[in-house]
């Protein structure tokens, strides 16, 4: 793996890259919309030695995250990223959420891939410093629940209902 930890968020502050980019230092890439107003999430990414990249096209994520030992998605409850984290766990990259998020942490609770830790930066450089094994691998729990044939079932499903 080239990095230890991606982000993709747009540089916004309810994606709190001042969690991200302490916590992930110098093994961080973060890629995103780069939000005029709101310069001081690409200053702290640049302060901590975070790889920055703008947005980049959706077919290039997927890379991205299998480039990367963790998604770590410091996103707060109002801060959205839950296609991230399914994404992340399609490409068996764990993810690391916040405990205050939750959304995002419900896919990783029911899944039981990936860490769900407070928003401390402290806290997540402990997490992002040990071995972690689960026993299950996100790329199968998304296509237990998530697959083109699941989805076709229950649009196949819905339509009987109303028919």
């Amino acid at each position: 793996k080239t990095f230890t930890a991606f982000y993709p968020a747009a540089f916004a502050l309810w994606k709190r890259h001042e969690l991200f980019a302490p916590a992930a230092g110098k093994g961080g890439l973060a890629c995103g919309k780069f939000i005029e107003q709101e310069k001081v999430c690409i200053e702290v990414c640049v302060k901590n030695g975070v790889t920055i990249l703008p947005q980049v096209p959706y077919a290039v994520v997927p890379y991205l995250f299998n480039q990367s030992k963790y998604a770590l998605i410091t996103a707060s409850s109002v801060g959205g990223s839950q296609r991230a984290v399914l994404e992340a766990m399609s490409c068996n990259t764990i993810p690391i959420v916040m405990s205050d998020s939750e959304k995002c942490a419900e896919y990783v609770k029911e899944s039981g891939f990936g860490i769900v830790v407070d928003p401390d930066v402290d806290k997540i450089k402990e997490v992002l410093s040990k071995e972690h094994k689960f026993d299950n691998d996100g790329r199968s729990y998304i296509l237990s629940k998530y697959s083109a044939d699941i989805y076709a079932k229950q649009l196949h499903e819905g339509i009987k209902s109303i028919l």
